[in-house]
């Protein structure tokens, strides 16, 4: 699968596929020493992605809980003011439809 979206395949934008692969390849290589480092296993550089994909794509039930209380408790929008369209009385290239509300008669 990778290598269909290899970043190596040059295409207009072909150096910010290089620029993101890099970064985020650093960052995981960088996660993984630090995983290794600090919980002494011997975890598969692979297993460790799999891993870490697995987290960011599955969550648990009560973090969609709160992702719901959080969207209750939001503000809600303002309605929009309504506008409406009279047509004037006149000659047809002096005529024009305006809104009433946004242009008050004087």
């Amino acid at each position: 699968m990778a290598s269909y979206n290899s970043a190596l395949r040059k295409t207009i934008k072909w150096y910010r596929k290089v620029a993101i692969e890099v970064l985020f390849g650093t960052t995981m290589v960088n996660a993984y020493y630090l995983y290794k480092k600090i919980n002494n296993s011997k975890m598969v550089i692979t297993e460790f992605r799999e891993q870490v994909i697995e987290k960011m794509m599955f969550t648990d039930e009560n973090q969609e809980e709160d992702k719901t209380s959080i969207e209750n408790n939001l503000p809600k929008k303002k309605k929009k003011t309504e506008h409406k369209l009279e047509r004037k009385e006149g000659l047809a290239h002096k005529i024009r439809k305006y809104c009433v509300r946004s242009y008050k008669k004087k």
